[in-house]
């Protein structure tokens, strides 16, 4: 469990101190986001402003990589495989601020569950999950989002839970066999049988 759980009023003290000029003076990492194309260029997403101890403080991986052995050496670190949006999803629950997940697909979801396994953020994984299972489903998309789930099996957990969402949702509106057949027969073909089956 992160701080913030543990010590929710320490966590809302750090906080406030953050905004003291003090506070001004502790070392500031700049997180460059990238793209990696096929090629070795490399094209800059963006770049997230954040407090070394802060961030070392919540995530045992950033504490290794700002003050460990092998420290990081310079304030600007690149994070590839992401999106700008994911790491500022991140930030926002590192900094207790209020996460928009209005307009998330699922696999910008996944993308933020991929950062909190990677920092180790065990809170995040359980605010990215309570979403999930949250997710609007229409019968348009139940299908496309359980593949998506089956196709992110490597964070079980969560791929679980929105499986179950899925089957919730379908047993609640295929009422009946002829409901059931109809929606079978309208994903054959699709490619996602198996998930359908699942």
């Amino acid at each position: 469990m992160d701080i913030c759980h543990c010590y929710p009023l320490l966590w809302t003290q750090l906080l406030a101190f953050l905004q003291m000029s003090l506070f001004k003076s502790w070392e500031w990492l700049i997180i460059k986001i990238q793209e990696v194309g096929c090629q070795v260029e490399e094209k800059l997403l963006g770049e997230v402003k954040g407090h070394k101890m802060l961030l070392g403080l919540f995530s045992p991986v950033f504490k290794k990589e700002f003050f460990g052995p092998a420290k990081e050496t310079t304030d600007i670190v690149s994070v590839r495989h992401t999106s700008l949006e994911s790491i500022e999803r991140m930030f926002d629950y590192i900094y207790n601020k209020a996460i928009e997940w209005g307009d998330v697909t699922v696999l910008e979801m996944y993308d933020v569950v991929n950062l909190a396994e990677k920092y180790y953020i065990p809170g995040l994984l359980d605010v990215v999950k309570t979403q999930m299972e949250n997710v609007h489903l229409t019968m348009e998309d139940v299908i496309e989002v359980a593949d998506t789930a089956v196709q992110f099996n490597q964070f079980p957990t969560i791929s679980s839970s929105l499986l179950q969402s899925c089957a919730k949702f379908l047993k609640t509106n295929l009422k009946t066999d002829g409901e059931l057949l109809q929606f079978a027969i309208s994903h054959s073909g699709s490619g996602q049988e198996a998930t359908a089956l699942h």
